[in-house]
């Protein structure tokens, strides 16, 4: 098998089992990607094209398998090449980054800027979005890469690594009550505040659910925001001065 006769296999098929234009739109003759395909199917020992005396009529369904692969096949091929052209471009280009407002803020800055004396000819882009926005533009295509939290089962397609790893932290005005608790504090103790968090911890299935769920208890979530200068401006102003506002809480 050759990447040629994988080649000649989907002219025959885009040109609709018309080898004459498949021949035609490949650069080469009719009997020459005839004998191509007769050759692959005496390798293979099945017929990939179902044919009428010598003209093609369908393909079979070892055929439909066969094209399958090939498709992949070059596929990969192409993409092998595609690696090749970014090593050899590696100092330029254009490189998108999704991310969340509260990643681009605290965590990127620092990141960028030796990425920018590293590569100062790259253009980097970044996109903001939830978790759930940065999730589909991962899978559309749209970034080359994503930095954010909460994008387990993202897609069997790519990969997910671990880059670092957050703190929890609980954040309260000076004169909060539960100042008195911190030395001593239970998760018993903060369920029984009125609680400011992300939007994303909030779900059935997340640590900071299921961390009051193993003892039984529920959250009292007040507010949730996606973005943490929000959630500390809440904490820290009280929102509004209403005491039901008072305490926010991040758990990765």
């Amino acid at each position: 098998m050759t990447l040629t006769q994988f080649k000649y296999l989907l002219s025959i098929v885009d040109n609709k089992l018309n080898i004459t234009k498949a021949a035609e739109s490949s650069n080469t003759s009719q009997p020459g990607i005839s004998k191509q395909i007769k050759l692959l199917e005496d390798e293979l020992g099945a017929f990939i094209f179902a044919r009428k005396g010598k003209k093609i009529t369908a393909l079979t369904s070892f055929g439909e398998e066969v094209l399958w692969y090939a498709k992949k096949i070059l596929q990969d091929v192409d993409n092998i090449k595609l690696l090749s052209d970014q090593i050899s471009d590696i100092d330029e280009g254009v490189l998108t980054l999704a991310t969340t407002s509260a990643q681009a803020r605290y965590i990127l800055p620092e990141v960028i800027q030796v990425f920018k004396e590293d590569f100062p000819k790259v253009k980097l882009e970044l996109k903001l979005g939830s978790s759930e926005q940065i999730r589909e533009m991962v899978i559309a295509n749209e970034v080359d890469l994503a930095i954010a939290t909460d994008l387990e089962g993202v897609s069997t397609d790519l990969v997910l690594l671990p880059a670092y790893h957050w703190f929890n932290a609980i954040i309260a005005p000076l004169d909060h009550p539960i100042k008195k608790d911190l030395k001593k504090l239970t998760i018993r103790r903060l369920a029984k505040e009125p609680l400011v968090t992300y939007a994303f911890s909030v779900g059935p299935d997340t640590s900071f659910t299921e961390t009051f769920n193993k003892k039984n208890l529920s959250p009292n979530i007040v507010f949730a925001a996606r973005d943490a200068d929000i959630i500390k401006n809440l904490c820290e102003n009280g929102y509004g001065n209403r005491s039901d506002f008072r305490y926010g809480l991040r758990v990765r």
